[in-house]
């Protein structure tokens, strides 16, 4: 990412590529978040390197046609990096709809910007074959990879939009990216931020990125359900802004030490506000050295079990607590013909699914708070009364989009491993660890957590159990 990001400093006007880089190494959210499967670090770094191939010269445009009547445009300089960006836009967009908030900014400026009718034309062109490709490529790839003629992006608007399903999983007040998401994943650059935003956008490009931060968050709040991640696109661009207010800043470095001078100058940072920054390095160390560590560790040990041990993996855990394949890496878990693991087959785990099927989201209720309702009561009735030793897979669950109850009428097979949390065994009155134990279920691995949790039932360590004859 950090190649686009000197690329985009360069372009915006907003100077100094290593200090630039000092910063987002020092981010906690990008230390928290861009090594992550999400699909936000992805859809970052295309943002990020299509920013840096955008034509950000066409902002100046409009003043150089006061002073001159002889204008080249940057599009025919610039016409393979301007559709290398926009196709990396419409990837970005592809894969998070909402993404498409800063291309509406940045096109639209471009547009204005443009001295002629014949350059807008060019454009509009060049962005309507890009964008007329990607589409075609996505509904492809889609109804390939579904049987039936699907496009994603849609169903993502119309279940997260119109419908409202996101709201199924919270929903935050217009002022939350304001008051907690800023403040959050910028941490000890937000002075810095706020201080760059207000004297560096006096000149047009940098102009141009404060409008595209502003109007993404402006629009995001919009929205009733808000998370940190949503926001991570525009991070790069605020990343600059401080970089530039760091640098406005240092006009006279002293320090005694000339190896460290030498080093806060060629940063162009004054060694109060480098440690200022670097105070984030702190909770960004714990964060992911620390917390939640077995839920991720977890998935080590259950990828070193053979597999004449391991046959098969129940989650009894609150959905997506720990990582799946791109951290267990077992195939030999999967069933051929019925669908990849997760819901069913020989690794499984307790699901979240939003009511995609009309059911009514103030009343519903996903699998895993079926489970946590009565523990007991579920395993003893959607699971057999004796463990089979030879480890069936667990049938999937494949509701039909008539079907609008909420008890999707979940099986099991009992598996040769069983993941949970130590609430699970302590809470309930020790009922469930009876159960499990009566069932032939020993502790076979115990493993630290974390400290503190935001969800109660991740309280205490993650224990691994293991059948035993």
């Amino acid at each position: 990412m950090f190649v686009p990001l000197y690329w985009l400093l360069k372009v915006t006007g907003l100077d100094n590529g290593p200090l630039l880089a000092f910063c987002s190494l020092a981010s906690l959210f990008n230390a928290y978040t861009s090594t992550r499967t999400f699909s936000n670090s992805t859809e970052t770094a295309l943002t990020t390197a299509a920013l840096a191939l955008w034509p950000w010269d066409s902002a100046n445009q409009l003043t150089s046609l006061k002073k001159s009547d002889e204008v080249q445009s940057p599009i025919p300089a610039s016409a393979s990096h301007f559709a290398a960006s926009l196709s990396l836009a419409a990837v970005a967009t592809l894969l998070r709809p909402s993404n498409v908030i800063i291309w509406i900014v940045m096109g639209a400026s471009l547009i204005i910007a443009l001295p002629t009718n014949l350059e807008r034309l060019r454009a509009v062109k060049t962005a309507s074959f890009v964008g007329a490709a990607a589409l075609v490529f996505c509904f492809a790839i889609d109804s390939l990879f579904y049987g039936v003629p699907s496009f994603t992006p849609y169903t993502f608007l119309v279940q997260n939009v119109w419908n409202s399903i996101s709201l199924f999983y919270g929903a935050n007040p217009f002022h939350f990216y304001l008051t907690q998401a800023l403040p959050f994943t910028t941490m000890t650059l937000l002075p810095f931020i706020i201080n760059g935003v207000y004297t560096g956008s006096s000149s047009p490009k940098p102009r141009l990125a404060a409008i595209v931060a502003i109007t993404t968050i402006g629009t995001y709040s919009l929205l009733g359900h808000k998370e940190f991640r949503f926001i991570y696109p525009i991070l790069p661009i605020l990343h600059c802004f401080a970089a530039h207010s760091l640098v406005s800043l240092s006009s006279s470095i002293t320090v005694l030490n000339p190896p460290v001078t030498s080093i806060f100058t060629t940063l162009s940072i004054r060694p109060s506000h480098a440690a200022f920054v670097l105070v984030s390095l702190i909770p960004a160390i714990y964060l992911t050295s620390f917390h939640y560590l077995a839920q991720a560790t977890v998935m080590k040990t259950l990828r070193d079990i053979p597999s004449s041990e391991l046959k098969s993996i129940a989650f009894l855990m609150p959905c997506h607590s720990t990582p799946w394949q791109s951290h267990l890496h077992r195939k030999d878990l999967e069933v051929e013909g019925l669908g990849g693991s997760g819901e069913g087959g020989r690794a499984w785990f307790l699901t979240c699914e939003p009511p995609v099927l009309g059911q009514n989201a103030s009343t519903y209720r996903d699998q895993s708070d079926y489970f946590y309702e009565d523990p007991i009561q579920y395993l003893l009735t959607r699971f057999p009364p004796a463990v089979d030793p030879a480890f069936p897979p667990s049938p999937f669950t494949i509701p039909s989009f008539s079907d609008n109850s909420m008890d999707l009428g979940w099986r099991h097979e009992w598996p040769s491993h069983v993941v949970v949390f130590q609430d699970l065994l302590t809470s309930f009155g020790g009922v469930v660890a009876g159960l499990l134990k009566q069932r032939g279920y020993v502790e076979y691995k115990r493993m630290w957590n974390s400290h503190f949790q935001d969800d109660a039932r991740r309280t205490g360590d993650v224990v691994v159990l293991k059948w035993s004859k």
